[in-house]
């Protein structure tokens, strides 16, 4: 499970993603974006995911699943809102330019 947030406090807006194996925190992340000025709250909760994802791709295999926990009901909504939007797009995926070859292993 991966949890994310992000806040502003004192002024300066931040996030954090929290990896919890079998129950247990096991490794979190945070960034300070900078002065509320110049970053939201919601641009952090985009980064909390970001860091969540690394936090994913480099503790879990690849079998596990993973769930996370956001507590951002606009950054949920955009990120359906854009899934929505490619869905339109063709599938460009299967076209030999944008294959990732398959690593060979010895």
């Amino acid at each position: 499970m991966i949890y994310t947030d992000s806040s502003c406090y004192k002024d300066k807006v931040g996030a954090l993603a929290v990896l919890y194996i079998n129950g247990l925190e096991t490794e979190s992340l945070k960034h300070q974006l900078g002065m509320k000025q110049e970053h939201t709250v919601f641009e952090a909760e985009l980064v909390g995911i970001l860091l969540g994802t690394h936090l994913a791709k480099h503790h879990l295999t690849a079998r596990t699943p993973i769930n996370f926990s956001i507590d951002n009901q606009a950054t949920i909504k955009s990120n359906a809102k854009e899934q929505a939007s490619t869905s339109a797009i063709p599938d460009r995926q299967n076209s030999p330019e944008h294959q990732i070859p398959t690593p060979t292993l010895r």
